[in-house]
């Protein structure tokens, strides 16, 4: 399942731009070729922005994921400052052949 729209855009340039995404409970996050992206780290899984474009979430197992989104900025220093986070409802439908996804 591709995941389409989400944009991040930086105030300064200069900084390293990172999606922040949680809630993913047993679903994983994949390119189109199946290789897996992003560094899971305390439950969010951080995926560099270049990467947004070929992001597909794959072993949707749950009826809902209450899924959180949020940007991080970071400096060359390391100093990082973090979006706020968006809170996404996601229910999933399997009707053969296709999932139905329903942005509550």
């Amino acid at each position: 399942l591709p995941l389409l729209g989400i944009v991040v855009v930086a105030n300064d340039l200069a900084e390293t731009l990172t999606l922040r995404i949680g809630g993913l409970e047993d679903a994983t996050l994949t390119d189109s070729a199946g290789n897996s992206v992003g560094t899971l780290v305390n439950g969010i899984v951080e995926v560099p922005v270049g990467l947004l474009n070929d992001l597909f979430v794959q072993n949707l197992t749950q009826p809902l994921y209450n899924i959180e989104l949020s940007a991080r900025s970071t400096a060359s220093n390391g100093d990082f400052a973090d979006s706020q986070i968006e809170n996404i409802s996601v229910a999933i439908s399997e009707q053969e052949p296709t999932i139905i996804i329903i942005i509550m």
